[in-house]
């Protein structure tokens, strides 16, 4: 039986550029404060439908707000660090 080079049969490795890495940390930058504010929202309303459930409509309002201007800015975050994810030269 022949065997195969391992060298022949390794995965390509992709490599950081400058622009994949700037992409990745602005992606961190944007998603972090964004996906901590629309949790932090969230783990309020259900704190208060727990413990008060009669402020239920003032947190409703709260979490439409969050999830309106949060999860925009949460989804763009993530979109920016797959990009740079997906932007890594391959060798």
């Amino acid at each position: 039986m022949s065997q195969t080079d391992p060298k022949e049969h390794k995965r390509p490795r992709a490599h950081w550029t400058v622009a994949s890495l700037a992409l990745v940390l602005l992606g961190l930058l944007v998603f972090l404060p964004s996906g901590l504010c629309v949790g932090f929202g969230v783990v309020e309303f259900i704190g208060t439908l727990i413990f008060d459930p009669s402020q239920v409509g003032d947190s409703v309002l709260a979490v439409v707000m969050i999830i309106v201007i949060g999860v925009p800015f949460a989804a763009g975050g993530i979109a920016i660090i797959i990009s740079g994810l997906n932007s890594r030269r391959i060798d």
